[in-house]
């Protein structure tokens, strides 16, 4: 399969992607586009600063480009200063906002301000993307919680985990997951366990009953067991943003040290322009922005309803 084509920074005419000037007369920053890009209890101004200035000064040709996809992503105001972008990061960023399908394309080096209406546009998953990422992230924390109860000892006293021990869960997390919250229904109902498995995964994708995504049918299941949704519910409401935002700041700073690696890899040969534009998005998995993940917490807590 080839590799998704970016733009040259010389191409002004692309379908679906915009000049600055005529996305603002269009309305397309508009009030009505910024609705809800806000999470709810953020991070302190003062530890989100840490959290984006504690890798940032190990960057060397990406040193402001790290803080304007960090501050673009959660939607955090851009400064002039930060907003001085070199030639190389400015290619770097236009590729970024092509693959993120951001509805512009223009010229605005050195241009803040329009950085800042960059920030507040609302970018939308598909239904089915935004309840998986919502999900899987709930899913990965509770087992975490789950593991740590069974080494406390108070998860081995349900039922359905019997004669079963630590080493055991540890080699099929999965398995002895979803039988402690779902195994008496399972068989009160007559329902097969892999049912209840949020989604087929590498590890059981061999496993027909699995199902390949979150479907109406696992929703409906889980609500069987209301302290499963109240769980999960609970996380979105009150961990998620934390973990939201440090996982994003985390993740452009890595972004951000493999772009830097292969430059320097090629020892500056045949300049740095010429490496960036070579660039084709590969491996560079970006992390959604604010406006996506609040979005999909409204659609995934609407569907545990």
């Amino acid at each position: 399969m080839e590799a998704q084509k970016f733009p040259s920074t010389g191409e002004k005419k692309m379908e679906n992607i915009f000049n600055f000037q005529s996305s603002l007369s269009s309305g397309i920053f508009s009030k009505n586009r910024a609705i809800e890009v806000f999470l709810e209890n953020p991070p302190s101004p003062k530890h989100l600063d840490d959290m984006i200035n504690a890798n940032n000064d190990k960057h060397i040709y990406f040193n402001n480009l790290g803080k304007v996809l960090i501050k673009l992503f959660l939607n955090i105001p851009i400064s002039k200063e930060e907003a001085i972008l070199k030639e190389h990061e400015h290619l770097i960023l236009s590729k970024v906002l092509f693959k993120k399908k951001y509805p512009i394309f223009m010229n605005y080096k050195g241009d803040h301000a329009c950085l800042n209406k960059l920030r507040t546009v609302v970018l939308k998953k598909k239904n089915e993307d935004e309840l998986k990422f919502i999900i899987k992230k709930c899913i990965r924390h509770m087992q975490k919680e789950f593991i740590s109860n069974v080494k406390s000892g108070d998860a081995l006293n349900n039922p359905s985990l019997e004669g079963v021990t630590l080493r055991d869960i540890k080699k099929n997390k999965d398995k002895y997951f979803y039988r402690f919250y779902f195994m008496e229904i399972a068989k009160r109902d007559g329902i097969p366990i892999e049912k209840f498995y949020h989604f087929r995964s590498w590890k059981n994708r061999f496993c027909m009953n699995i199902p390949k995504s979150i479907t109406k049918e696992s929703l409906f299941l889980w609500k069987k067991n209301p302290t499963f949704i109240d769980k999960i519910v609970g996380y979105i409401k009150n961990d998620l943003t934390k973990s939201f935002y440090e996982f994003n700041i985390k993740k452009i700073h890595t972004l951000i040290g493999k772009w830097e690696k292969v430059i320097d890899k090629s020892g500056q040969n045949p300049g740095i322009m010429q490496i960036v534009r070579s660039f084709d998005g590969k491996g560079s998995k970006l992390p959604w922005t604010v406006s996506e993940v609040s979005i999909a917490i409204k659609h995934t807590l609407q569907c545990l309803k």
